[in-house]
C-alpha cells in the first residue's frame, strides 16, 4: 500500500501517544540519494512524478548499501536515529529481514499490517504497474504472520485497541 494510507493512520496514532515520530526508511535512502546525486531531497519526498523519475537510482541505491552493509542496514540506521523515548511510527516495513531485525532484537514495536484494497487504493491514486507491484519491496510481506491487520473498514477503535 502507497503513501496515503500508511501516512493517514501515522497522523492518527500520533494524535493518541506523545513523543511520536513518522519516519521511514525510503525518508533514509531519498536523503543518502538526494546527497550523493545531487538531487532535491524535498521533491523526492513530496513530488510523486519526480520521484518515480528517480526510482531505479533510489532501488539501485538502497539494495547496493544492503550488499555492502548487509540486509539490516536501513532498519538498524533508523533505530539508532531516535533515543529510546521516541515512538516511532515506520512507514514502510517492506521486508521479512526488516521485520524480523525489529522481532528479534530487543525493539519496542507494534508492526500494523495494512491490507488494503485496490478498489480503495484507487481512489487514493494508485494504479496497477506490473514492474512495481510485483517488485519484492512490495510483497515480500504478504506471506508473513501479523499479529495486527486492519483492513479497508477500519476505525479509530480498532487502533487504539492495537496500541494501547
Amino acid at each position: 500500500v502507497k503513501d496515503v494510507p500508511e501516512g493517514y493512520i501515522g497522523q492518527k496514532i500520533i494524535t493518541l501517544l506523545d513523543n511520536t515520530i513518522i519516519d521511514s526508511f525510503a525518508n533514509l535512502v531519498k536523503y543518502e540519494v538526494s546527497l550523493k546525486y545531487n538531487l532535491s531531497y524535498d521533491k523526492l519526498i513530496n513530488d510523486y512524478e519526480y520521484k518515480c523519475k528517480h526510482r531505479q537510482i533510489l532501488i539501485n541505491y538502497a539494495e547496493n548499501q544492503k550488499e555492502i552493509h548487509g540486509n539490516d542496514i536501513w532498519v538498524k540506521r533508523l533505530i539508532h536515529k531516535y533515543d529510546s523515548n521516541n515512538c516511532v511510527i515506520v512507514t514502510d516495513l517492506r521486508f521479512k529481514d526488516e521485520f524480523e531485525y525489529i522481532k528479534n532484537n530487543n525493539i519496542k514495536y507494534i508492526i500494523i499490517r495494512l491490507e488494503i484494497s485496490d478498489k480503495t487504493r484507487k481512489l487514493h491514486g494508485w494504479i496497477y504497474d506490473e514492474t512495481i507491484d510485483t517488485d519484492k519491496s512490495e510483497i515480500d510481506l504478504d506471506n508473513t504472520q501479523f499479529e495486527h491487520i486492519l483492513y479497508d473498514n477500519y476505525s479509530m477503535n480498532d487502533v487504539k485497541l492495537i496500541i494501547s
